[in-house]
């Protein structure tokens, strides 16, 4: 069987920079999604993306 990743405050961090917005983080690592919003981190790790106005704008 897989193993089980531990999600600590700093990895969830790391792996929200690799995203530019919140639906691709969701979609894209939807596991460190859950443990953000859980550990209410979420608005800080994703407080460098855009939002989809933002987006549309460009």
């Amino acid at each position: 069987m897989g193993q089980r990743k531990k999600w600590t405050p700093e990895k969830l961090a790391k792996e929200a920079l690799k995203y530019s917005t919140k639906n691709g983080f969701r979609i894209g690592s939807s596991s460190a999604y859950m443990v953000a919003k859980r550990l209410d981190i979420y608005d800080e790790i994703t407080s460098h993306m855009l939002i989809r106005a933002d987006i549309k704008k460009e």
